[in-house]
C-alpha cells in the first residue's frame, strides 16, 4: 500500500469516527408519546394443592413392581385471579398461574397499562382461585398521573399488601 492510500484510509477512518461521535450526541426520544403508565409488578407464592387418586390395575400392571404405589399424588401451587379496573371499567381479568413445568414456582404479575395523563381511579383485586389457600389482596386508590409518569403497583415486603408507588418514567 502506498503512503497516499494509507493516508487516505486514515483520514477516512478519522472522518467516520468523528461522524459517529457527533451522531451519538444527538438527542433521541425513546418514548415519543405523552402517555402515562401503570405497572403491576409482584410475585406471589400460592399454597400447595395436592390431588391424589388410586391408580387403576391397568396402570399398576404397566409399572415395574418397585415403582407401584397405592396412591398417586400430584402437588402444585394454587393459581390466582387478577382483576384490574381503571375508572370503573375492567382492563384486566385473567388467571395468573404459578411458573415452572409442574406449576410449583411462584406466580409473577408483570403487566403494564398505558393510560392518558390525568385523574384516574385504580382498583386491583388479586385473589387465590382455590378457597383458603392464600389471602385476598386488594388496592383501590385515586391516581393523578402527569405526562410520561409511571405508577407502580407492587407488594410491600413488610406488610404483604399491595401498595401504589409513583415516579417519573425512566
Amino acid at each position: 500500500m502506498t503512503r497516499a492510500r494509507a493516508a487516505a484510509a486514515v483520514a477516512l477512518c478519522a472522518a467516520l469516527a468523528s461522524a459517529l461521535a457527533f451522531a451519538s450526541q444527538a438527542p433521541v426520544r425513546i418514548e415519543p408519546s405523552a402517555e402515562a403508565a401503570i405497572r403491576l409488578s409482584w410475585r406471589a407464592r400460592g399454597q400447595p394443592v395436592e390431588e391424589c387418586r388410586t391408580p387403576s390395575p391397568e396402570e399398576q400392571a404397566k409399572l415395574p413392581v418397585h415403582m407401584r404405589q397405592s396412591r398417586i399424588c400430584e402437588r402444585q401451587l394454587a393459581p390466582f385471579h387478577l382483576e384490574v379496573a381503571l375508572d370503573g371499567a375492567p382492563v384486566i381479568d385473567s388467571q395468573v398461574a404459578p411458573e415452572g413445568a409442574r406449576h410449583d414456582r411462584p406466580a409473577y404479575v408483570l403487566r403494564e397499562l398505558r393510560v392518558a395523563p390525568g385523574t384516574h381511579r385504580l382498583s386491583v383485586r388479586f385473589a387465590p382461585e382455590v378457597e383458603g389457600t392464600a389471602s385476598l389482596q386488594t388496592l383501590d386508590a385515586p391516581l393523578e398521573l402527569a405526562d410520561r409518569e409511571v405508577a407502580l403497583v407492587t407488594e410491600d415486603p413488610e406488610t404483604g399488601r399491595l401498595v401504589l408507588r409513583r415516579g417519573p418514567a425512566p
